[in-house]
């Protein structure tokens, strides 16, 4: 009886997880699947936004826990993966050839928006812009259709699109991070278990590769 008491599954309450639209995907939905698992007596809510909107949330208390897509790591966060922002589109398709260059980007708070309209700006390339909701499904179909080009994360490029390769004339984008953030009052338990699955999970996807690299960018 106290060892039941004791176990996961007696565990009750809710977790609220915040991780923005581009990396849910290949990443979130084994973590899911094995809290959901291991607590099923625990509300587990997903909330999707840009990280700006995701850190104020977790400032103002509406999540516990979440992910960042930054170009650091903040003192306060935990870094999981050092990662690069690349251009994608279609597989065999042309869109990055067509001036002014077809762009399907996040709303205004997306930061791989800011930072690929500037390049571009640099570059003095041309763009107009054809998918600029914050939701994943309209923004792959004009991918998949080749309609237009995005930036992306190298992790969460899926196997639908082609990365463009430098050749292509593009500008070359920034690497970026992606980190774990806690409150910075009021960890509670069940955010502590969640963490503590999102570690693993990028752990057996990324290798020791990714993790050889993390080490020395923190130590940079």
């Amino acid at each position: 009886e106290v060892f039941g008491l004791m176990s996961a599954a007696q565990h009750e309450g809710e977790v609220r997880l915040g991780v923005p639209h581009d990396i849910i995907m290949p990443n979130i939905p084994p973590v899911l699947r094995r809290f959901d698992h291991a607590y099923p007596k625990v509300r587990l809510t997903l909330v999707s936004s840009t990280t700006k909107l995701l850190l104020d949330d977790l400032a103002n208390g509406v999540i516990d826990l979440m992910l960042s897509t930054l170009p650091a790591t903040p003192e306060a966060a935990e870094l999981l993966l050092a990662d690069q922002l690349v251009w994608v589109g279609g597989r065999g398709g042309d869109a990055h050839t067509r001036t002014p260059l077809p762009l399907s980007l996040g709303e205004e708070t997306c930061m791989f928006r800011a930072v690929s309209t500037k390049l571009l700006a640099e570059a003095d390339r041309d763009w107009r812009p054809v998918c600029t909701v914050g939701t994943w499904e309209p923004v792959h179909a004009t991918l998949v259709a080749d309609l237009a080009v995005m930036p992306m994360l190298r992790s969460s490029v899926p196997a639908d699109l082609a990365i463009i390769g430098p050749e292509a004339g593009l500008p070359a984008l920034p690497a970026y991070n992606i980190n774990m953030h806690f409150p910075a009052t009021g960890r509670s338990v069940l955010a502590e278990e969640l963490a503590q699955m999102i570690r693993q999970e990028f752990k057996s996807r990324y290798g020791s590769q990714r993790a050889a690299e993390m080490k020395a960018r923190v130590a940079a």
